[in-house]
């Protein structure tokens, strides 16, 4: 009944429902414990969850939204379990309404309709919409508004006494009160709750709000005092950031400078709801925004969010909405001062994890609302702001480039074909494949790999020759893993684009690199493993070694990469240092197992019967182990390993007793 209840008169549910929804729960009173009990409550409970479908598009609302408003205060003040449901109620009814008596009502609402009953939009026929006119809904529209400053007074001073959990929920009826009161009500309502809290006195100078800090901590009440102002502080601007939406400029003066005053005088734990409520009438008023924009610069800059994740939240909010507006105006003034926001983003992109991960979630942001404007001068918006991002390609920090590069690489994977629009984009950033610094070369090559995967294979084919011939460079260095990032930028070159046209593009001194990954990827391995799979099979068995190797590549991450391929006496040391170790592996033993262990080792395709240990004592017990795939040492001091056949072997040395033949 709850989900297909609509156009219903709010005066069944206040005679009959409303009574006998009482009755339940004074029946439930009686009851103390048990099943019985449960039972009772679940009833009136479901009772009262009829109300939000009893609000939707209900007849007679000029005629009962004076008795149903005075029902939502009644279940506010003596009801902690029900204010969702009043709340829910109280959104249904204030929305619907507002859509009946708007121009676009009919295709909305018989969609929605439609939907839940699963009906063809052009069949379906609702009664309650075909008798309600937009003039009747503008009437009730009025009925509302008459009765919303009351109802917002009273939501107001629950929404001040309630717990967290619950502003959460009233904010949203506050918010749709708010749309009906007008900036004059929430002005004076606003107004009276500062003097309530005594807080007509929030605007006070810098040095004297110091002065009163170091007075404060000596006095433990002071303390207490100060606590309490900073509660009713945030109050106030939970309650600024849901009426700052409909705010005209009176009541936006007043808003703003007491959110100014907090971010100047109030402690850390208002800093990110003052920022919240600062982000709100930065998106919603634009031109308020751009009249006030070297205050808020101030006011932005000022803040240092690195000991609170939600002060940066709120903080790269606001530098998203103003970022916005600035490059929809173009004008020179101000954007000089959108790279500003800018630089931040991109120095947010360089840091910690959770940093990175807000600054990309803006920049994201930034860019799907420039592309989304209803403005014809939305693909312009948009070329602006690549265009100023590329302006950080050419500063002298390679932590500030890397950090440029990055913003790129995001904006083109949320949109790869805008960006064979942006001039120079692609080769600006080709060109820095050959940087000294190691960071911007792994930013480009990041740049490079998300390009080839978003573009589709006919605008690649224009791209591939500068693409191979910036990447071809680095396939030589093993050092930060280059090499392997380019093995996977040509596979999916050659992916894309085949074989044959990559092929075409390469230099000739490349030619057989690149032929060498296409039989990789054919054989369904990855070359960069094959390489690597010696030097690690060796840092396996000589731990020493493998310490070296990992404080030397640890040493060469901030050095400069090097193009000098491996030497040919690198290779001859592996070799060599491979038949030491299975001449190790042989250990002091018979020779004749010796030589099959090595022939074992060589095959790599048979492992019945190695490394036996060489020289050891019989002991008892050790008869009838079975062998394991574990790795053995023998005494030579070297490691190597046995394969489970399942056959079983003799715990003691092959030199106690021969081992039976076979015919």
């Amino acid at each position: 009944m709850d989900k297909y209840t609509y156009g219903a008169p709010l005066q069944l549910f206040l005679e009959h429902i409303v009574p006998l929804a009482k009755s339940v729960q004074n029946a439930s009173d009686r009851v103390k414990k048990g099943r019985k009990h449960k039972d009772l409550q679940s009833w009136t409970d479901q009772l009262w969850n009829l109300l939000p479908s009893f609000c939707r598009y209900p007849v007679d609302v000029h005629h009962s939204f004076g008795s149903l408003s005075k029902l939502l205060v009644e279940i506010l003040k003596c009801d902690e379990c029900l204010y969702k449901s009043a709340v829910k109620a109280l959104q249904q009814l204030v929305d619907g309404t507002r859509r009946l008596s708007s121009s676009s009502q009919n295709v909305e609402i018989y969609m929605e309709l439609s939907a839940l009953f699963s009906s063809k939009p052009i069949s379906f026929k609702c009664p309650r919409l075909e008798r309600c006119s937009k003039k009747q809904a503008r009437k009730d529209l009025k009925v509302l508004a008459s009765h919303s400053a009351n109802l917002l007074c009273t939501f107001a001073d629950y929404f001040l006494e309630s717990s967290p959990e619950k502003r959460a929920h009233l904010k949203v009826a506050l918010r749709c009160l708010a749309q009906l009161s007008g900036s004059t009500n929430i002005c004076e309502l606003f107004v009276s709750l500062v003097k309530r809290f005594d807080l007509e006195n929030t605007q006070l100078e810098p040095d004297s709000q110091e002065c009163k800090t170091d007075v404060d901590r000596k006095d433990e009440e002071s303390i207490d005092t100060t606590d309490e102002l900073n509660n009713r502080r945030s109050l106030l601007l939970d309650l600024i950031s849901t009426f700052a939406e409909v705010a005209d400029e009176d009541l936006l003066d007043k808003l703003f400078g007491f959110i100014k005053s907090c971010l100047l005088n109030s402690s850390m734990p208002c800093h990110s709801k003052a920022l919240l409520a600062l982000s709100i009438i930065v998106k919603e008023h634009n031109e308020y925004s751009m009249a006030h924009l070297d205050e808020i610069l101030l006011l932005l800059h000022g803040i240092k969010p690195a000991l609170d994740r939600t002060v940066l939240e709120s903080q790269l909010l606001c530098y998203q909405h103003l970022l916005v507006h600035m490059i929809k105006v173009d004008e020179e003034n101000t954007s000089k001062k959108a790279f500003l926001f800018l630089n931040e983003l991109i120095v947010a992109l360089k840091s910690k994890k959770e940093s990175r991960k807000l600054a990309y979630d803006v920049l994201l942001a930034v860019s799907a609302n420039l592309r989304s404007s209803e403005s014809n001068s939305a693909d312009s918006d948009l070329q602006r702001l690549f265009t100023m991002v590329m302006g950080y390609l050419s500063t002298p920090s390679p932590h500030i480039v890397s950090g440029a590069i990055a913003a790129l690489s995001l904006l083109i994977y949320s949109d790869a074909n805008f960006c064979m629009e942006v001039p120079n984009l692609i080769q600006s950033v080709l060109v820095l494949l050959q940087h000294k610094a190691i960071e911007v070369t792994k930013a480009a090559l990041g740049f490079v790999k998300v390009l080839v995967t978003s573009l589709q294979p006919e605008k690649l084919l224009n791209l591939q020759a500068d693409i191979m011939s910036g990447i071809l460079p680095l396939s030589s260095i093993t050092k930060h893993h280059f090499k392997w990032k380019v093995v996977l930028i040509v596979e999916i070159l050659i992916r894309k684009c085949g074989f044959d046209a990559i092929n075409l593009v390469t230099p000739d001194k490349y030619k057989d690199f690149v032929k060498s990954v296409e039989e990789g990827r054919k054989g369904n391995h990855n070359l960069v493993d094959g390489a690597e799979s010696e030097p690690k099979e060796h840092e396996q068995h000589d731990p020493k070694r493998r310490k070296r190797v990992d404080s030397n590549a640890e040493a060469g991450q901030e050095g400069t990469p090097s193009n000098r391929p491996p030497s040919k006496s690198w290779s001859a040391g592996k070799k060599q240092a491979k038949d030491s170790h299975f001449k190790k592996g042989a250990g002091k033993g018979n020779p004749r197992h010796a030589a099959k262990n090595h022939q074992g080792k060589a095959s790599g395709d048979r492992g019945d019967r190695t490394n036996f240990k060489s020289k050891s004592k019989w002991q008892p017990g050790n008869r009838g182990d079975k062998l394991r795939g574990n790795n053995t040492k023998s005494r030579g001091g070297a490691f190597s390993k046995t394969q489970n056949s399942g056959t079983r072997a003799p715990g003691h040395s092959p030199s106690f007793k021969k081992r039976k033949r076979t015919a």
